[in-house]
């Protein structure tokens, strides 16, 4: 066996039988341990910074409880821990604990956040690039979109407010009086209507989050807004998208939805006609 087949066998799996060749017969293979010691740290040092909310919310030793366990059912598969922790939403939900189902919500909004900043930059369409494009042909306008980074989340109210006011100041904790008054409160070991008393209804929330420069920005979407949004990224055309939200809701301020998007930053041309 290989150094590094045997060395993956011992962190991956805690399979020390080739460990005295790997060390050339040294008795003493706790040294191995420095190695997969180290490969645990670093896979939870990297959930915990793309998770923060989850830590937060659970608290540092539920947190790494779960994140420790996770590593061992998904290990990385890359040779970089850039973008490790894709599956943790759905794998949180498998977890016998009364606040998975919030846990999962708060990760998929950390990992829509994360996801927006790691991926490609993408130029914002401004008002001075649109005037351009206006006056050098109004009638043919290139493809307006949304930004390439953006991302949209449907989740819980209360998960949303929870998730805002952890990035906001980091005073989840301190907001909330305990985890069993938060969970009899807000009904969250259920996402589905049917299985709560006396079938108390779960509002949920869009949140848009997108990243005109280097920087993430999200926030909570009106009811319409969202739909106009969601036809967007469906369409990938405002064009198709507007007569789509228009049709549907014929009181839709669209001039004044384009100019915030606009505004924003939330818009973007397809790659190659830039007209500034």
């Amino acid at each position: 066996m290989s150094y590094q087949k045997a060395l993956s066998a011992f962190i991956l799996h805690n399979d020390t039988s080739a460990l005295p060749a790997l060390f050339e017969g040294e008795i003493d293979t706790s040294i191995a341990n420095i190695y997969r010691n180290g490969f645990y740290r670093s896979c939870h040092e990297v959930l915990s910074s793309t998770f923060p909310s989850v830590q937060t919310f659970a608290g540092n030793n539920i947190f790494k409880t779960l994140a420790l366990a996770f590593i061992d059912v998904f290990p990385p598969t890359k040779g970089s821990l850039t973008g490790y922790g894709e599956n943790f939403s759905q794998w949180l939900l498998t977890q016998p604990i009364k606040i998975k189902t919030i846990l999962s919500e708060l990760a998929r909004l950390d990992w829509a956040w994360i996801t927006c900043l790691h991926a490609v930059n993408a130029m914002p369409l401004t008002a001075e690039i649109f005037q351009n494009c206006l006056l050098a042909d109004a009638n043919n306008l290139p493809n307006i979109h949304l930004i390439e980074n953006a991302q949209l989340v449907t989740s819980t109210e209360q998960t949303v407010a929870l998730w805002f006011a952890s990035k906001k100041d980091n005073t989840m904790h301190t907001e909330l009086n305990s985890i069993e008054q938060l969970t009899s409160n807000l009904c969250i070991d259920k996402i589905s209507t049917d299985n709560i008393p006396n079938k108390t209804a779960i509002n949920t929330q869009v949140v848009l989050l997108w990243r005109p420069e280097m920087e993430v920005f999200a926030r909570v979407l009106e009811h319409e807004e969202a739909h106009f949004i969601k036809a967007i990224q469906q369409y990938k055309n405002i064009n198709d998208a507007s007569e789509y939200q228009l049709e549907r809701h014929p009181q839709f301020n669209l001039p004044e939805q384009f100019s915030n998007l606009l505004q924003h930053g939330v818009l973007s041309l397809t790659q190659g006609e830039d007209n500034a």
